[in-house]
């Protein structure tokens, strides 16, 4: 299956047109969803993907993991990474959102995972429902796809699981806790 979802190209193809356009919830305008394999995304989108994700997550990640540019661009742009963007429809057509996603075999549940490695929003559109229209679109992605799960991490020094609308099959993984079952409930080890 993990073979097959890459073969498919644009996945966002097994999806009704509809969902390649998210309306603004104020009625003015939409962002345009589109989504290829990193490598043949342009170097700006990989650069600006890079950008965002440094002034998201950077303070973050220097509290519990340490930050490896280096290395988070080469996750950004290996071979296995697609990306799923959400740029303003007509003039600036400005960048605004992207998933990083995967197709991978989760030894952990013997299955085929949709592994969502990155989900990203600029600030100045966070709380307008991008990320939430995003994780749905990935959601019907992994139905489509015949992929039973999505996988990703949190870190639980910020946000309880539970507190986000991660899809009921999702497996969350926190930097310290191991999470017991598909519904985002985890306990410390």
């Amino acid at each position: 299956m993990v073979a097959a979802a890459y073969a498919v190209g644009d996945v966002l193809s097994l999806v009704a047109p509809l969902l390649r356009r998210y309306p603004l919830p104020s009625g003015e305008g939409a962002l345009e969803i589109s989504c290829a394999r990193a490598l043949d995304t342009p170097s700006e989108t990989r650069a600006w993907a890079l950008d965002l994700t440094t002034r998201n997550m950077r303070e973050l990640y220097e509290r519990t993991w340490g930050w490896d540019e280096r290395a988070k661009r080469a996750e950004l742009e290996d071979a296995a990474a697609v990306l799923v963007v959400a740029r303003e429809e007509g003039g600036a057509r400005r960048l605004v959102a992207f998933a990083h996603v995967r197709f991978e075999y989760e030894e952990l549940k013997g299955a085929p995972v949709l592994y969502l490695y990155e989900l990203q929003c600029e600030a100045a559109w966070q709380g307008q429902g991008v990320g939430r229209f995003l994780m749905v679109l990935l959601q019907l992605l992994a139905a489509k796809l015949r992929l039973p799960w999505i996988l990703l991490t949190v870190f639980k020094s910020t946000v309880s699981p539970s507190s986000h609308s991660f899809p009921s099959h999702a497996l969350v993984q926190s930097t310290s806790a191991r999470c017991t079952s598909t519904r985002t409930s985890c306990t410390t080890r």
